[in-house]
């Protein structure tokens, strides 16, 4: 018995069995990288969503004056049902600054639990005005963080163009690794 599967682990060449893994292995995770229609988008979503509400923090990914990406810890806001995710951060820090500069941003969030992660991309835009400070405040963003609120509380606003990730259900191409998209209208 065990020569039998010495023999089957070391032929690599049956043309049948290699069919047949070679299906198993390539076809779907294929189909389940390469959404088709509303409804696989939407489970595609739903499946981000569950990873998103499973981080505790996420990291803001911004651009310096000299192109290298940043990525620093944030406590972000839910994304809402459009995706669109806030942070509130101090008017000085050096993400207002780079968000200036360059818009672009990610937002990216990992699961230990899930073994999965999502990434926003989008264009960030800073809010500043007073009604919507005050409507946005959370309990953590307390006097201790912003002791001269509404002075040094700034929002960051982020509206997706694309969603990217390794979901429960959608772990990315075989042999690219390339996740799963949505693209954002």
């Amino acid at each position: 018995m065990v020569k039998h599967r010495r023999e089957f682990k070391h032929n690599r060449f049956n043309p049948l069995l290699g069919l047949l893994i070679g299906c198993l292995s390539l076809s779907l995770p294929a189909i389940a990288s390469e959404p088709s229609g509303a409804s696989k988008s939407e489970t595609v979503l739903k499946s981000a969503r569950q990873v998103v509400e499973d981080t505790a923090f996420a990291t803001l990914i911004t651009i310096d004056q000299a192109g290298q990406p940043k990525a620093r810890t944030v406590d972000a806001f839910a994304p809402d049902a459009d995706w669109v995710v806030w942070i509130a951060t101090r008017a000085s820090s050096r993400k207002v600054a780079e968000i200036t500069q360059t818009p672009q941003v990610t937002v990216h969030y990992y699961s230990d639990g899930l073994k999965s992660y999502v990434s926003l991309m989008g264009a960030a835009s800073l809010v500043s005005d007073l009604a919507t400070k005050r409507s946005m405040r959370r309990l953590q963003d307390s006097k201790k963080l912003y002791p001269n609120f509404p002075d040094d509380y700034q929002l960051i606003r982020i509206q997706p163009t694309r969603l990217e990730g390794v979901l429960p259900g959608f772990r990315g191409h075989p042999s690219t690794w390339e996740p799963i998209g949505v693209n954002f209208p």
